[in-house]
């Protein structure tokens, strides 16, 4: 028999059991319903990914889609335009690199002629960067159509089964089938024409990689040319003139004006717009000039200058102002083309040359014009012709004696000994080195002698420039200073001397330094020489962490320069025209103009310092190091400098004024950082420590104001009437014009002298300046005013008294005064 304890067991185990069960149950039948529904719901994303929505909107929304792309793709129908222009960049390389490289190999050919075929070779690769670009510009928009339609195909030409086209109508079959059909042939049309463009592009590329490796060449052949400049290279200069005859020279001409002409027709097609605003700027800047010439007022404003002389010739001027842009304006133009219009600019140059060169001659002028016109043209003549032979060896003759030429014209018109002396050597080395081409050439060394005559026309030709543009430029500076508009600044009005002196020198440093350059680039030396100055500025030194190098050292130095030099500008400007312009308290002016000096000075530490990338944080470190000695050995400097600061903010002294330190007294002329000056009365000038103005006390006599009590006593005689005395004084106080009328003077009677009556006169005046010339003008008033009024001045006057008779000792009177 069980026990009632094991019965309630198993009831409890029974119950536990059934629940657990159907627990199981729910949970089981949760998990079905949950998961049934996504996987329809998973198949229906399916389906509806395989299968387009087939509606009538949207088939014509598709229609619509594709029209679309098709007038795209009709943008790109004309794919000749691409085709001429590789067809018109080749005609260009056969005419401007094929023909010196068929006359001679690459490797062979001079100096000359390798520029012009770098020339070319930078056109030709720009050229053809230029079309490479938009080729694939164009293929990638084709990518994007076809990509479109591709989709368009797939999607609307598989979409139809047959259960589906049953129950579909069937003009919305039909416009299914017309879309399928329309996408295929669309992509049909732009795989064509993307093939065509993909073989274009093909072409285009292998000719790039051609100039590329011609350009690689070319730079090979320049590096060699440098490197075996002095080597002889052709026959002598006689064998080469018997081959000289007049078919060949004809043939050669011949060849030089089809040259002029490609490149006048190049420079028309590339750049006509560009062209013609040249022309209208060109036609804008004579209408200009001629207005000036018959304008009287600009003619009485620039009287007899260089200026007068040259609008005399204003169509040359407009020339050569016209032609100066045209390097800048057209980088690419023909050899030719630069020719051309550098013979027009040497001859309107030198025409303008001539007006400003007074007593020149103009046979001269017309030598030197003449000969640059030739020798720029010589260089168009075929590589290896016997012609460029003889005219280069002329052409090296006739240049030593334009050198001549130039050096009578100079020594003449130069006046400065160290300016004649520095162009005679100038034109004495050209000379030399034209006398080396010469023999060069004769021997058959054509390479150095094409380079050194090449070299000496540019180094003249950019002399020429320069000196035309110096001339004007310094000429009009006076002018421009002296215009109604920059006439309504004190700077300008009351410096223009010294601005003018200023601006000229920049002008003639400018020029030497920018002609510098351009003779050691047309001697091949700028680059190598900037290439040393870089590693040598690049150098470093390493001390401990700190690295420093000649550049960072350079920079730094040029930052503080800057700085200081801009800053005297800035304090100029301020000083002449802003503050005097504000009405500011006495004093505050020069406070703000040092102040804003020290700023520029600190912040151009600041960026030097990073400029010349030295680590801040390890510059403090060295700061930090100093402050221990400055605090042990620079007291007095810190002191000097923070009581100069003190002085510039509080201003208890200003430049201007009138002060007394200990016995010293002066005029205080400036206040440094450090020390400031004062100007005592007898001229010479005393520099103070600022700690001293800020320590001791110091007597400032125009602090508030400039006013000043002046003093003068003065004495009648006894006996006379007090009552006029005062009244002849008053009078003639009034008088004086210096004397202020506010406060009123006062005549004070001070008291009974030994030998007169004594009056004091008090009387302000308005300028502290004027205190020794009030006080001898008031001197002055007062005697005449007595004078005239029969008032007695006296002098000292004494009371001598004699004794009649002299005490006489008697012998006995001595005896008893010995006893």
């Amino acid at each position: 028999m069980r026990s009632p304890f094991n019965l309630l067991a198993n009831m409890m185990l029974l119950v536990f059991l059934l629940s657990a069960t159907v627990a199981f149950a729910e949970m089981a039948s949760l998990v079905g319903t949950s998961s049934e529904p996504v996987k329809e719901e998973s198949e229906t994303e399916a389906e509806t990914e395989e299968q387009p929505s087939l509606n009538p909107a949207d088939a014509s929304v598709a229609w619509l889609e594709i029209e679309r792309l098709e007038n795209d793709l009709k943008k790109f129908e004309d794919l000749s335009r691409f085709r001429d222009r590789f067809d018109t960049i080749q005609e260009q390389y056969s005419f401007e690199i094929e023909r010196f490289l068929n006359s001679a190999a690459l490797e062979r050919i001079d100096k000359s002629r390798l520029d012009v075929v770098q020339l070319a070779i930078v056109r030709q690769r720009s050229a053809v960067s230029r079309l490479l670009d938009q080729i694939k510009d164009e293929v990638d928009s084709i990518n994007v159509i076809r990509q479109s339609l591709s989709e368009f195909e797939s999607t609307w030409g598989d979409g139809l089964d047959p259960e589906k086209e049953e129950s579909l109508p069937q003009e919305l079959v039909e416009l299914i089938g017309k879309i399928a059909d329309k996408a295929n042939i669309s992509l049909q049309v732009a795989s064509a024409r993307l093939g065509e463009l993909v073989v274009l592009e093909s072409e285009v590329l292998t000719f790039h990689s051609k100039m590329m490796n011609l350009d690689d060449a070319a730079q090979s052949r320049e590096r060699a040319i440098l490197v075996d400049m002095f080597r002889q290279d052709a026959e002598p200069v006689w064998i080469s003139i018997r081959q000289l005859s007049l078919a060949g020279m004809t043939t050669d001409l011949r060849t030089v004006i089809d040259m002029l002409h490609y490149g006048v027709r190049d420079v028309f097609n590339t750049y006509g717009g560009r062209l013609f605003l040249h022309g209208i700027g060109g036609v804008i800047v004579l209408l200009l000039l001629l207005a000036a010439r018959r304008n009287p007022d600009f003619s009485d404003q620039i009287g007899q200058s260089a200026a007068q002389r040259v609008i005399e010739h204003p169509i040359a001027m407009a020339v050569v102002i016209t032609l100066a842009f045209t390097q800048l304006l057209y980088p690419s133009a023909q050899p030719s083309v630069v020719v051309l219009s550098t013979a027009v600019f040497i001859v309107a140059e030198l025409i303008v040359l001539g007006a400003l060169l007074k007593g020149a001659g103009w046979l001269k002028i017309s030598f030197i014009g003449i000969y640059l016109v030739v020798m720029r043209a010589m260089y168009l003549l075929p590589y290896d012709a016997p012609l460029h032979r003889l005219a280069m060896l002329v052409g090296a003759l006739a240049g030593l004696a334009l050198l001549i030429a130039t050096w009578r014209i100079g020594r003449v018109m130069i006046t400065s000994e160290r300016w004649r002396t520095t162009v005679g050597f100038l034109l004495s080395l050209l000379g030399l080195l034209l006398a080396t081409a010469v023999v060069a050439h004769a021997l058959g060394a054509v390479t150095y002698a094409s380079f050194i005559v090449e070299a000496v026309i540019l180094c003249y030709l950019s002399a020429l420039g320069l000196l035309t543009l110096s001339i004007i430029s310094r000429d009009l500076v006076a002018v421009a200073l002296g215009t109604k508009l920059l006439q309504l600044l004190r700077s300008v009005r009351h410096n223009s001397a010294s601005i003018t002196l200023l601006v000229r020198k920049f002008i003639v440093v400018f020029a030497v330094i920018y002609w510098i350059l351009e003779a050691l680039n047309a001697f091949r030396l700028l680059e190598p020489l900037m290439d040393g100055i870089q590693a040598a500025l690049d150098a470093s030194l390493q001390i401990g962490q700190v690295s420093f190098s000649l550049g960072s050292i350079l920079v730094f130095i040029f930052a503080i320069w800057l700085a200081v030099y801009v800053s005297r500008v800035m304090r100029f400007f301020l000083n002449e025209d802003v503050l005097p312009r504000i009405d500011l308290p006495r004093g505050v002016p020069a406070a703000i103009s040092t102040g804003a000096h020290y700023v520029v000075i600190l912040i151009a530490v600041f960026f030097g310092t990073a400029a010349a990338g030295l680590d801040l944080t390890k510059l403090a470190i060295v700061i930090g190091a100093l402050s221990v000695g400055i605090g042990f050995g620079l007291q007095t400097i810190v002191n000097n400098f923070v009581s100069g600061l003190i002085l510039l903010l509080e201003r208890p002294i200003q430049v201007g004024d009138f002060v007394q330190v200990g016995s010293l007294m002066g005029r205080v002329t400036s206040i440094g950082i450090r020390a400031s000056t004062v100007r005592t009365p007898d001229g010479s000038e005393v520099i103070v420590p600022n700690g001293d103005l800020v320590a001791q006390q110091v007597v400032n006599y125009t602090l508030s104001d400039r006013d000043r009590r002046i003093e003068v006593n003065v004495g009648v005689a006894y006996g006379t009437d007090l009552d006029m005395a005062i009244e002849s004084i008053e009078s003639a106080v009034s008088s004086v014009p210096l004397v202020s009328e506010t406060p009123k003077f006062l005549v004070l009677f001070q008291g009974f002298g030994d030998s007169s009556l004594d009056f004091r006169i008090l009387f302000w005046i308005d300028d502290f300046e004027d205190g020794l010339t009030a006080k001898s003008d008031v001197g002055i008033a007062v005697n005449n005013a007595f004078k005239k009024a029969g008032i007695e001045i006296p002098f000292p006057q004494r009371d001598v008294n004699f004794r009649n008779a002299l005490a006489v000792d008697t012998p006995g009177q001595k005896g008893g005064d010995a006893d």
